[in-house]
């Protein structure tokens, strides 16, 4: 899965059309329950559409061109978009939860829900230029 995206800071629909946001204001990526959430738009390779292929065991690598911050895929389920205790603040656990609707249809109810568990960080160098080009 190739997911490359800006990340903007919370949740307005500006900030989803170009990108990712944050669900909570001022989240810190290694820290806490960081959660995102993007648009499920129809053409499968936009914005957040490829949640829906995403598996478990796969890393997700964020970067604030500083760190880079390790995350491994534990689950995806598909929950419904009044289930918000997965997005609440966990400050002594470092995980990242990702969000989109189920379907890109107006209305959709649904929402698939990818939770990982930060595995390392480290300083952002030449070598990670590729893989966030």
């Amino acid at each position: 899965m190739r997911l490359k995206l800006p990340i903007y800071d919370g949740l307005n629909n500006e900030n989803l059309l170009k990108g990712a946001g944050t669900m909570r204001a001022n989240e810190q990526m290694g820290g806490g329950n960081y959660a995102l959430a993007g648009h499920h738009m129809a053409d499968p390779q936009i914005l957040f559409s490829p949640l829906a292929r995403v598996q478990r065991g796969q890393r997700v690598y964020l970067t604030n061109n500083k760190c880079v911050y390790v995350y491994q895929v534990q689950s995806k389920k598909v929950i419904s978009k009044y289930q918000v205790g997965y997005l609440k603040a966990m400050p002594h656990k470092r995980n990242l939860t990702l969000m989109t609707c189920l379907t890109a249809s107006i209305g959709e109810s649904k929402r698939i829900l990818v939770k990982g568990n930060f595995v390392y960080q480290t300083k952002f160098s030449h070598r990670w230029f590729d893989l966030f080009r």
